[in-house]
């Protein structure tokens, strides 16, 4: 199955949302590194939160996770590895894993507070677990909980890209598990 994208938000980071023309555009785009953190968005995929719920009770909606982008046609957890990404017209880089707060374990719906998702990924998605370091001094991501990746836009040839559910995904750049990321 090819990859695409299957879900897009504006909520928050690089994409803005016109209802009157029914399109994403990518607004923001980073400059220099030190301005891309103030630009991102989550992206994550449908099969790493089916994994993530096959080890739940009670299975959590992908809203939890408040994502920008949603990639669909992938394996779970694949997207760790990205590093930059095509989708429709625009370039993305994958800045670093997205480490979560506990927003996550808030229902959506009722603002009700539990302990999941949060407790379950902290027992197979910490930083220590999945061997990721910061590449920032004096940082660490040892007790950390992830889940998604932070996006931001790759170049300002990018900025005003129109984007579109089903556009097409492609993985520019990956790498190994494990490596340092920002």
């Amino acid at each position: 199955m090819p990859l695409m994208a299957t879900s897009l938000s504006s909520r928050t980071g690089s994409l803005s949302y016109s209802s009157v023309k029914r399109r994403w555009q990518v607004r923001d785009c980073a400059s220099s590194a030190s301005s891309a953190s103030r630009h991102l968005s989550l992206l994550t995929t449908p099969p790493r939160l089916t994994a993530l719920n096959e080890r739940l009770s009670m299975p959590v909606p992908m809203d939890r996770f408040r994502p920008n982008i949603v990639v669909g046609g992938t394996r779970a957890y694949e997207e760790d590895a990205w590093r930059d990404i095509r989708l429709g017209g625009a370039s993305f880089r994958c800045v670093k894993p997205c480490s979560r707060c506990k927003v996550p374990s808030i229902d959506q719906a009722t603002a009700e507070e539990g302990l999941e998702p949060s407790a379950t990924l902290a027992a197979f998605r910490t930083g220590a677990a999945l061997g990721f370091q910061s590449a920032t001094p004096g940082k660490s991501w040892h007790g950390a909980v992830f889940m998604g990746q932070n996006v931001t836009c790759a170049n300002v040839a990018s900025a005003g890209a129109v984007l579109a559910l089903g556009d097409a995904v492609t993985v520019l750049l990956s790498c190994n598990e494990g490596s340092q990321m920002s």
